[in-house]
């Protein structure tokens, strides 16, 4: 809508949304049998800079939070709010595909801590639910390993 406004139409290039690829490139399905049957996108912030409605917790989703990294502290609050309990593990996923990408991994109760201690990179998306541990035990094995030994 701003490009519009100053004249110009702008091209719309189909890709993957970072909502989904991030995830994945960070070893993380957003759905994995018996974990999660379904995913949720949503907004961190809403406009005007916002408190969007927080989404209650369903125990077999993964919650997936675009542009809510500058308000980390208070988006974990308001999903402790919403039911979603402390030891549900998250991740940040900072510049995901890029060279320098990083995931960050903790619970609802200790990511905060955790980004104080780390920093932050931004851009990133927050990912909240099981999913986010599922193959934990597979990239603990992978770690170390040459792609010979894989």
């Amino acid at each position: 809508m701003f490009f519009r406004r100053l004249g110009f139409e702008p091209t719309i290039v189909p890709g993957l949304s970072s909502s989904i690829s991030g995830p994945l490139l960070a070893n993380i399905p957003l759905t994995h049998r018996g974990i999660a049957s379904q995913f949720l996108v949503c907004t961190g912030t809403g406009s005007n800079d916002t408190i969007p409605e927080m989404p209650t917790y369903v125990a077999y989703r993964t919650t997936v939070f675009l542009m809510a990294l500058h308000r980390l502290e208070a988006l974990i609050q308001d999903l402790i709010r919403a039911g979603y309990p402390e030891q549900l593990p998250v991740a940040i996923v900072e510049r995901a595909s890029a060279k320098d990408q990083r995931c960050v991994n903790a619970t609802i109760g200790t990511i905060v801590q955790v980004v104080k201690e780390v920093g932050y990179r931004p851009p990133g998306i927050l990912i909240a639910g099981w999913a986010c541990d599922a193959l934990a035990q597979d990239r603990d094995q992978l770690e170390g390993l040459t792609g010979s030994e894989i």
